[in-house]
């Protein structure tokens, strides 16, 4: 299996659904200069910013391409199943990826954390299908739920690999300087992703965040492994429940016809 972190003179693009995502690579970014696309806002411009600052503190801003699609139109579409708008998307990074030539893809993984993450690597796919370059691609982790016995438990994992797939995990050691600079990041500048993600993110440890992870991408549509929940259902059908949603996004009626009809299969 290649070490995707190995060789500083391949050509590098991580493709995230949402800016701050960058964070979880901070490390091998300052190392090895990818550059990068962003699918949508996040949901606003104060994370767009952070993102810019960010991206100037370790000198990339000049690499980072915003399609800057609004993340609602994302769940919008998952929700009408309009696979006709993520290839219209996927198009978009094809131009992106024809003007860089990248060797290596990392993009966001497939965790079920969260919709609009999990459709960022069926786009890739799409992308790059009949794309003579045939780089290599990993999927990047960002957070998920792991499933306990204990089903009144909720647990997260940020920015591993779950066990279930450890023979596709690749990992970074980062330097004492690439650390410090991930650690002030996170205090100084992704507050919003700190607020967001509470104590998942800030209670993780120097000696967690001074080991980046990736895996070798999948090529056909993920299932949910025995160790992971299917989070992004559990908690809509909860939010329907407390009347806050009108409709919810689920894995086999939503998500999985516009993963199939990226993926090719």
């Amino acid at each position: 299996m290649k070490n995707p972190f190995d060789s500083k003179s391949a050509v590098r693009l991580n493709v995230f659904s949402h800016p701050n995502h960058e964070f979880a690579l901070f490390g091998m970014e300052q190392r090895l200069k990818p550059h990068f696309v962003y699918l949508t806002d996040g949901g606003g411009e104060n994370r767009v910013q952070q993102t810019f600052e960010g991206l100037r503190s370790i000198g990339l801003l000049e690499h980072a391409h915003f399609l800057n699609h609004p993340e609602r139109t994302f769940y919008d579409r998952l929700l009408e199943v309009d696979t006709e708008f993520f290839v219209s998307v996927a198009e978009q990074l094809r131009q992106i990826i024809d003007q860089i030539k990248p060797d290596i893809i990392c993009c966001d993984a497939v965790e079920f954390y969260n919709p609009v993450h999990d459709v960022t690597l069926p786009i890739v796919r799409a992308a790059l299908r009949d794309y003579a370059g045939k780089p290599d691609v990993y999927e990047i982790p960002l957070v998920y739920q792991q499933h306990l016995d204990n089903g009144n438990e909720i647990s997260y994992v940020c920015q591993r690999i779950p066990k279930s797939r450890a023979a596709d995990c690749q990992r970074l050691e980062l330097k004492p300087e690439e650390l410090t600079n991930k650690l002030n990041s996170r205090q100084g500048i992704y507050t919003l992703l700190g607020e967001q993600m509470g104590a998942t993110l800030q209670d993780l440890s120097s000696a967690h965040l001074g080991v980046e992870e990736v895996a070798v991408a999948r090529v056909r549509v993920p299932q949910v492994a025995e160790d992971q929940v299917l989070r992004y259902e559990w908690r809509a059908e909860k939010l329907l429940m407390e009347g806050k949603i009108d409709r919810a996004i689920h894995y086999k009626e939503n998500y999985l016809p516009i993963a199939v009809a990226l993926f090719g299969e």
